[in-house]
């Protein structure tokens, strides 16, 4: 039995005995699995052990914020309630309620503060803005560098943060990413509320940056990597040469043309001893690069085939051997490191 398992029966027991259920952190739940992050795996296992013991997740464990509180309950069989719910990971829209900005509830400002105070903390804590409101249900505005600059330009009264009020930017929690990128570019931030008009974060330009970052890196780093072993193919073989390598360790591809490879093609081909001494990487070991290479093609397999989970980012480790590897190729080209032979 997992440890994981052994710690849900326990979770279990307590929740039938007191009929009450039990409130963790997605990422602490995740962890009593022994994982970082979530994936189709992860999740079926999880699933099943929910399942097993007669329980449901709310929200659902594949759409649940990852910092966010997962309450775990008793599944309701006498209204037919699944102790499963396949259907809630099929939404593939990445949506507001994916970025962690949005569900971190935001310091706020009163409408019936004195200014400085507001930029006092916009200040010390660098936030362009703040929501002006009493109890974050009732949104009286916004109060940012922007409005403060447009009230000095008309010369207007600044001694409350009322003065300095507009109306706010809003936005639902459900609300599609790419649908949200032209208002947040515009107006620099948008307030994320919850099905109840409760505001629960604020998503700014930043986060959108830091977000898109997280993405997109791995694909770029991927592409960083098959361009310098492209390069490198492509420098120590003439057409002929490439052709007859190609046709021996990919008798698979039909056009021997070096742009049509990908990483797992560079992966066999410099496992040939032949090949690996043209390319003249003096002192490396042809079988420790092959390894780390194809370790590299597994991560470049699971972020080209893009999942839900991994809007959380990839596996820590995962991330390592692509920058590992990114890093190495640079060095190698900025070093000249072409010619020669290496000993296995």
């Amino acid at each position: 039995m997992s440890e994981g398992r052994r710690k849900l029966q326990e979770i279990a027991q307590k929740i039938h005995e007191t009929s009450e259920p039990h409130v963790s952190k997605v990422k602490d739940f995740i962890g009593l699995y022994g994982y970082i992050r979530r994936g189709s795996r992860i999740s079926a296992e999880i699933r099943r052990d929910l399942e097993a013991l007669n329980l449901v997740t709310e929200p659902d464990i594949d759409v649940a914020w990852y910092y966010g509180d997962l309450k775990i309950r008793l599944a309701d069989e006498e209204n037919g309630e699944e102790t499963t719910k396949e259907d809630a990971s099929d939404d593939s829209t990445f949506r507001l309620r994916d970025l962690d900005a949005a569900q971190r509830t935001p310091v706020r400002a009163k409408r019936d503060w004195r200014l400085r105070k507001a930029t006092t903390r916009m200040l010390l804590n660098d936030y362009s803005q703040l929501p002006v409101t009493q109890n974050y249900r009732q949104i009286d505005g916004v109060i940012s560098w922007q409005s403060i600059g447009r009230c000095l330009t008309a010369a207007s009264k600044m001694d409350y943060v009322s003065d300095c009020c507009e109306p706010a930017q809003k936005l639902t929690i459900d609300t599609p990413i790419l649908d949200a990128i032209g208002l947040i570019y515009r107006h620099g931030y948008v307030l994320v509320e919850s099905s109840d008009s409760s505001i629960t974060g604020i998503v700014t330009i930043s986060d959108i940056g830091d977000q898109f970052t997280q993405l997109s890196a791995p694909f770029i780093m991927i592409g960083e990597i098959e361009g310098y072993l492209r390069t490198l193919v492509r420098g120590v073989l003439t057409d002929q040469q490439l052709g007859q390598a190609v046709a021996d360790a990919l008798p698979d591809k039909a056009v021997p043309q070096v742009h049509e490879l990908g990483l797992g093609d560079y992966c066999r081909l410099l496992q040939h001893k032949d090949i690996w001494r043209a390319a003249g990487l003096k002192d490396m070991s042809r079988l420790e690069f092959g390894k780390q290479l194809d370790a590299v093609r597994d991560t470049r397999n699971s972020v080209m085939h893009f999942r839900r989970d991994q809007r959380e980012g990839l596996e820590p480790e995962a991330e390592r051997r692509l920058r590992d590897m990114t890093r190495a190729l640079r060095s190698l080209f900025a070093m000249g490191v072409l010619g020669g032979r290496t000993e296995d």
